[in-house]
């Protein structure tokens, strides 16, 4: 493993159980005026890749703001001991927020906040990965109408531990290939496929493999001369290397 691969760098994955997963792939009606995001195969894809890494994964399909938020609290408060919590959102979104599928815009912050340390104990020190493809809806000015116009400011929880990797920077738009795919979340199956029971994979950090996977973003976009979109950007509160060596 890497040099820097030791107790005193590398958290702790010696749990009887990895972590939960959560999908959350929100697709919306297309009559709607602001929200038209239709799903190909990505939450099958990565399904599979987290089940790899020996993910428990739950997969949930066009969950409200309500809903979704209840799910976040439900999880952190029946969290068993477990290595690490990752969340994969696809669905809409701008800087801070994500929408459910009622077209209603929560905050990330909130999401989040039922993993922090104090609220989450079995999870304090280990880390939590929140993933989010989302782009903005097709009207920018949607946020005006919202219940809550404070969610245009919301960042992510200041707090070590923290992982959250976005498809894009706020903002601008996020690429699909024809079949409805997301290229970031294409990538990110397919390095988590290429990395997954190897070696290899057994000497790489879940952060560098994730500039793997802004890696292959880019290289898609280079070959489609789309030099105008942006690569998923990544904010890191990791205070150690996350590394997933087999059970």
């Amino acid at each position: 493993m890497d040099s820097d691969n030791n107790n005193r760098f590398v958290y702790r994955m010696d749990k009887k159980s990895r972590g939960t997963a959560i999908i959350i792939n929100n697709t919306f009606k297309s009559s709607s005026r602001y929200f038209e995001r239709k799903s190909g195969n990505d939450e099958t894809k990565i399904h599979a890749r987290l089940q790899d890494f020996e993910f428990e994964v739950d997969l949930k399909n066009n969950l409200s703001r309500d809903e979704m938020l209840n799910l976040m609290i439900d999880t952190g408060k029946n969290m068993t001991e477990s290595d690490c919590f990752m969340c994969i959102i696809m669905s809409y979104g701008e800087e801070g927020i994500v929408y459910g599928n009622d077209e209603k815009p929560i905050s990330m912050k909130k999401l989040m906040e039922p993993f922090k340390g104090d609220k989450c104990k079995v999870l304090a020190g280990q880390p939590k990965i929140f993933i989010v493809q989302a782009c903005p809806p097709r009207e920018q000015n949607v946020l005006d109408n919202a219940e809550n116009v404070e969610y245009k400011t919301q960042k992510i929880p200041v707090e070590a531990d923290f992982l959250t990797v976005f498809s894009v920077i706020p903002g601008h738009l996020a690429w699909e290939s024809k079949e409805k795919n997301s290229w970031f979340i294409d990538s990110l199956s397919e390095t988590l496929d290429e990395y997954h029971d190897s070696l290899r994979f057994q000497k790489m950090d879940f952060l560098r493999l994730m500039t793997r996977v802004n890696n292959k973003v880019w290289q898609k976009l280079k070959s489609k001369k789309h030099f105008d979109l942006n690569i998923p950007y990544i904010t890191s509160l990791l205070t150690k290397f996350i590394y997933f060596p087999e059970k």
